[in-house]
């Protein structure tokens, strides 16, 4: 994914997962904050900068999962 810092704690995160065989249907961010959004492309304000272990799990239409994981400053 990419991840756009566009301040110390405003961040923008959009999914780069292609699909596989069939398509994806939901994206879901956890942001390690205990905080969580859907959509391919999000928007997120962190309560203070840090280092967060964001994942995101894109779901096809088969229920099938894809879990991708980096850790973020803001």
């Amino acid at each position: 994914w990419i991840h756009t810092s566009a301040t110390t704690v405003a961040s923008t995160f959009t999914s780069t997962s292609t699909p596989g065989t069939y398509p994806i249907v939901n994206y879901t961010w956890n942001f390690g904050d205990g905080t969580k959004e859907s959509g391919a492309k999000v928007r997120k304000t962190f309560e203070s900068a840090g280092t967060y272990e964001v994942q995101l799990i894109a779901t096809d239409s088969k229920n099938n999962k894809a879990l991708y994981t980096d850790v973020v400053s803001v």
